[in-house]
């Protein structure tokens, strides 16, 4: 809806730029300015000229990049690579990062001054973790792609895993369990995510978060909830003891968080490699 829809729109992975190429990939570059330059050629800012600059993972420009880059958004002047011309763009800019930038500006790494020009709108996705609610409608949409669908089972399979991954391990573990399914299964059960079950229920950083108070305490409950049914081997009387609530709490919990159809596979897919081993 902005007057710059129909303007060019032109992403920019900065962590895939190489070394000796970026200044040239983002202000362009001239005939003859290094070895390979057989011709001129506009850089992203310019081929954005009147539209929309995407900077995904601005965090890995470098230090001598991000000056140049603070320099063209304070004054819109661009100087290609080997030229004295000074061009000028108008371009609107967009950042994304998946690494907290207020921490790499206390440590150094990433200017307070380009920090302060770019987050003019700042916008925080949670992990996927941190909103559970979202899990159903994305695996569903991804299952959708492969003409596949998801048993209430295997959605409970889904919410109950941490995701370290986020969207993409889920979009990754559609594709794999589809792919296990074989051609003739269109509804995907449980027993097609066994292989979540394998994976090491490391939440390190969940618990580090947890302890900095970066998450919401709905994010807290889940978290917590989840360890405590998992400590319990899946048991919810036990579960209940250990987090020093009423049976009846637990399970209100459980309901608030969609855990209610705990089943016997997502049992085991919480308990320790040796209790399935038991189980067995």
């Amino acid at each position: 809806w902005s007057p710059r829809a129909s303007g060019p729109f032109i992403p920019v992975n900065c962590g895939a730029l190489p070394a000796g190429l970026a200044e040239s990939e983002l202000f362009g570059h001239v005939k003859g300015a290094f070895t390979g330059a057989i011709k001129d050629r506009p850089g992203a800012l310019l081929q954005a000229q009147g539209g929309t600059l995407f900077l995904d993972e601005i965090a890995d420009l470098s230090l001598d990049l991000q000056v140049k880059l603070l320099r063209f958004l304070e004054s819109g002047e661009i100087k290609p690579v080997g030229s004295d011309r000074i061009l000028r763009a108008d371009v609107r800019v967009v950042c994304a990062s998946h690494k907290p930038l207020k921490q790499l500006v206390r440590e150094g790494k990433f200017r307070q001054d380009l920090y302060f020009r770019l987050a003019s709108i700042p916008l925080l996705i949670p992990s996927l973790r941190d909103r559970p609610h979202d899990i159903q409608g994305l695996a569903q949409e991804f299952a959708h792609k492969f003409d596949r669908t998801l048993s209430p089972r295997a959605v409970t399979h889904l919410k109950a895993y941490p995701w370290p991954g986020n969207v993409r391990e889920l979009r990754h573990a559609i594709e794999r369990a589809c792919g296990l399914a074989g051609d003739y299964e269109h509804v995907l059960s449980d027993q097609h995510f066994s292989f979540l079950s394998e994976t090491t229920f490391d939440d390190s950083d969940h618990q580090s978060a947890v302890y900095s108070g970066s998450l919401r305490w709905e994010a807290v409950e889940r978290w917590t909830l989840l360890r405590a049914l998992k400590t319990a081997g899946g048991n919810r009387t036990e579960a209940a003891k250990i987090m020093g609530v009423a049976r009846s709490t637990l399970f209100e919990m459980m309901k608030r968080h969609e855990l209610t159809r705990l089943n016997r596979a997502l049992t085991w897919t919480m308990a320790e490699p040796e209790v399935r081993q038991k189980a067995a």
